[in-house]
């Protein structure tokens, strides 16, 4: 309830049929009502992680990474009531990278690592998570 809060009364109801429209998978629709809530209340923090998950959905990496980014930076101070939705923003900006081909800070840009899994012949991923046993 309190994250809900978070948002100003006249930007609510943005948010609020956004999540619906999103909920209906209504993507473009739910993208434009976070937006207009956003013009009302630029620093919502529902608002922006709500943009970023819609543009994610829609497979618009490159735009979904800078609102997550935005998002870790609203919640700086925060990080204890937003600490699901911050892990949730870093997984995905991590996904993002991977999808646009970029390095991810756990992936050297060279691609030289000595003790990389797939060296080792050790590797499970899950949803772009590289898991390594020993």
């Amino acid at each position: 309830m309190g994250q809900f809060l978070s948002c100003s009364s006249q930007s609510r109801n943005h948010y609020v049929l956004g999540k619906n429209l999103q909920a209906t998978k209504s993507y473009e629709a739910a993208l434009t009502e976070f937006e207009k809530g956003l013009e009302k209340d630029p620093d919502s923090i529902l608002l922006t992680y709500e943009k970023a998950r819609t543009l994610y959905m829609m497979e618009k990496w490159a735009d979904a990474m800078p609102v997550y980014e935005r998002f870790l930076e609203l919640t700086d101070t925060l990080k204890e009531t937003y600490g699901n939705e911050r892990w949730d923003a870093e997984f995905n900006i991590k996904r993002c990278k991977q999808h646009l081909g970029l390095p991810t800070e756990d992936e050297p840009e060279n691609g030289e690592n000595s003790d990389s899994p797939s060296e080792t012949g050790n590797e499970d991923t899950m949803g772009g998570i590289h898991i390594e046993t020993r």
